[in-house]
């Protein structure tokens, strides 16, 4: 929209209202078309996220940004069998902390890596546990 105002202001005799409507118009045909799906988009979001490494914390909280409703956010995970363990083992291993560090410095940096799991939204236990795994 902010566009549409843009060129308008720069160009007086072109018609905003024109515009509005074929934006509209636009939006009704993806809408009709499924392009506009929520469920769809954060199913993608939420399997490529988890894919990553990232906490069930982090992905609500981007999805949220992007307007998709907590709910259906919570319902999709749940859908996913997200295992926090299992995405926590996973950043850990990506990012060489914890039990994937080299065993000399593990003791030394175990504050270090506590500090990254937690920042990377994953809860305290689930953080405990990591750190106690051998690798």
């Amino acid at each position: 929209m902010r566009r549409v105002y843009d060129y308008a202001y720069h160009y007086p005799e072109w018609s905003k209202e024109e515009a509005l409507h074929w934006i509209e118009e636009i939006l009704d045909d993806f809408q009709r078309y499924g392009y506009l799906d929520d469920e769809r988009y954060a199913e993608i979001k939420i399997k490529n996220y988890v894919a990553a490494g990232k906490s069930a914390r982090y992905i609500a909280g981007k999805l949220k940004q992007k307007g998709v409703v907590e709910s259906m956010v919570q319902d999709l995970l749940e859908e996913q069998s997200y295992d926090a363990f299992a995405t926590a083992m996973h950043f850990a291993q990506k990012k060489k902390i914890g039990p994937f560090r080299n065993a000399e410095n593990r003791e030394a940096f175990k504050q270090k890596d506590m500090a990254a799991l937690l920042r990377a939204g994953f809860d305290y236990d689930t953080v405990l546990q990591v750190l106690a795994q051998e690798e």
